[in-house]
């Protein structure tokens, strides 16, 4: 197995922390420290395929934490007293937090994508035979 790097123990055991919070919907780069730098961290993921192994589980754990909340968000009653336009801005905004974690989770895992699903038929046709009668 030359030429794959092997991630130092050292290493995991700081970025557990981090995949730790990717799964629970917080962003790689809201992990960054001045120690850790983003781009450093970018570097990292494609050095070591455990670590992208390891930050792609955590993505589509953090898709799954999206879905489980949008449940919350469409289960959450209209809070009383509130006039028509506050009622109205208030759905507005449900919307939008739906909305965007469905699409956060489509991107972070294809199980949560939206799927177009094309069936083919295989038609064995004899087009000699059909052109001899």
């Amino acid at each position: 197995m030359s030429g794959i790097a092997k991630i130092p123990q050292s290493l995991m055991e700081q970025w557990n922390p981090i995949l730790e919070n990717v799964a629970e919907g917080k962003t790689l780069k809201t992990q960054a420290t001045k120690k850790l730098p983003y781009r450093e961290m970018l570097e990292l993921i494609k050095t070591y395929p455990e670590l992208a192994e390891a930050y792609e589980l955590a993505q589509q754990a953090a898709a799954d934490h999206a879905v489980d909340e949008l449940m919350f968000i469409t289960d959450e009653p209209v809070r009383p007293g509130l006039t028509s336009p506050e009622a109205s801005a208030w759905a507005a905004r449900q919307k939008l937090r739906v909305e965007s974690r469905k699409w956060y989770a489509s991107k972070l895992s294809r199980k949560w994508s939206e799927k177009t699903i094309v069936e083919q038929t295989n038609y064995n046709i004899d087009i000699k035979g059909l052109l001899e009668k």
